[in-house]
């Protein structure tokens, strides 16, 4: 690959995206602009190669392999399970710049989910709000109204909820010529020791496999947590005040008349649940939590989405937990990444739950394991 030969910018973000595209597949560059990340594909990864967008920039016929169409990313003009490869570059925040809708994001990135095949891979990048460079430059100067990181891993793990996602932040720009070795230093600080939220980009690369046993990436630092929200929870105590579950309860914004009482915790409010009592559960909910209707809790349990790669301690994986309809969990219980359990069943007292359990029946031990099946 020659990627040196277009400019220090389009070099860079190849390089740091460092995906290992396989010569021959087909790829879908949504959003495509002026051409340039299209004729990258075609040239130096030997990918045959669709671009859309809302308009036809000058440039885009004089790349020489390139299928354009214009089109939107609402109704892309090609049949299910078509790409091998689905790219976005800095194309999401822009489909609804003044109103920045969620429902248009999700609907968005569910056109990609339609046109990639099984197994394939879809590649967002998008610039971060807050970056340094960004954001007076970008936000305030141009007005480009750029996602802030929370917003995006919440949008793409929303939308491909379940699936394997890896998200990767790192700094990138177009640089002067004659400054470029101090650019080149401020980028190495920008990436080892500030924190994540702040680097210029944020990407995620999807699996659109099976949406079973698969997982979500947290790579590098772990996400910001509301420093707010942690100390109200360790407390506890003020729980016990309506004013304050107020504020416990903005966070949980995808619970529905469910109940908690203080020394219940959670990490980011990652959790869905309809008509449950969540007791003092403690919730490790980097990936997210599903909580059937009329589930209940008792005391001193905990549910954990997440370990730590063994190589790299920095690095979190993170699987959904699935809690089925009029489950009870009873008491001082450990349910682990990825596990599934069924309508109606009961965890006995003191289990640890590894494997997934079958719906109307009572589990126990360690691993914990069916004892009866109800009637």
């Amino acid at each position: 690959m020659k990627l040196e030969k277009y400019d220090q910018y389009k070099s860079d973000i190849f390089n740091k995206l460092n995906f290992p595209f396989e010569a021959g597949k087909k790829m879908l560059d949504c959003g495509c602009g002026n051409g340039i990340d299209s004729e990258i594909f075609i040239n130096e990864f030997g990918l045959e190669t669709c671009g859309i967008d809302v308009y036809k920039d000058k440039n885009i016929d004089k790349i020489k392999g390139l299928t354009f169409k214009e089109a939107g990313i609402y109704n892309i003009p090609f049949n299910d399970d078509e790409f091998d490869y689905v790219f976005l570059h800095d194309v999401l925040h822009h489909i609804d710049e003044k109103n920045q809708s969620r429902k248009k994001h999700l609907q968005a990135l569910d056109e990609l989910k339609r046109v990639v095949k099984k197994n394939g891979k879809i590649i967002i990048v998008e610039g971060n709000r807050y970056n340094p460079l960004f954001y007076p430059h970008m936000v305030k100067m141009r007005g480009h109204n750029h996602f802030k990181q929370s917003y995006f891993k919440e949008i793409v793990s929303s939308a491909f909820n379940g699936y394997k996602i890896e998200f990767k932040f790192f700094e990138c720009h177009l640089y002067p010529k004659n400054f470029l070795w101090f650019w080149k230093i401020y980028e190495k600080i920008m990436e080892r020791y500030v924190p994540s939220r702040y680097l210029a980009y944020n990407v995620a690369v999807i699996n659109s496999g099976e949406k079973d046993g698969s997982f979500i990436y947290y790579d590098g630092r772990v996400p910001k947590k509301n420093l707010l929200i942690q100390f109200l929870l360790i407390l506890q105590w003020p729980l016990a005040f309506s004013f304050f579950r107020w504020i416990i309860n903005a966070k949980l914004k995808n619970c529905e008349n469910t109940g908690y009482i203080p020394g219940m915790r959670f990490l980011y409010g990652n959790i869905y649940a309809e008509n449950a009592f969540l007791c003092d559960t403690f919730f490790v909910d980097y990936a997210p939590i599903y909580i059937g209707d009329g589930a209940r809790f008792s005391f001193d349990n905990m549910i954990i989405t997440s370990t730590h790669s063994l190589k790299d301690f920095k690095k979190i994986t993170a699987k959904p937990v699935w809690i089925g309809k009029n489950v009870w969990v009873t008491s001082r219980c450990i349910i682990m990444p990825g596990v599934k359990i069924g309508d109606n069943s009961v965890i006995s007292a003191g289990s640890i739950v590894r494997d997934d359990i079958p719906a109307n029946c009572i589990a126990a031990g360690n691993p914990a394991k069916v004892v009866k099946y109800l009637e």
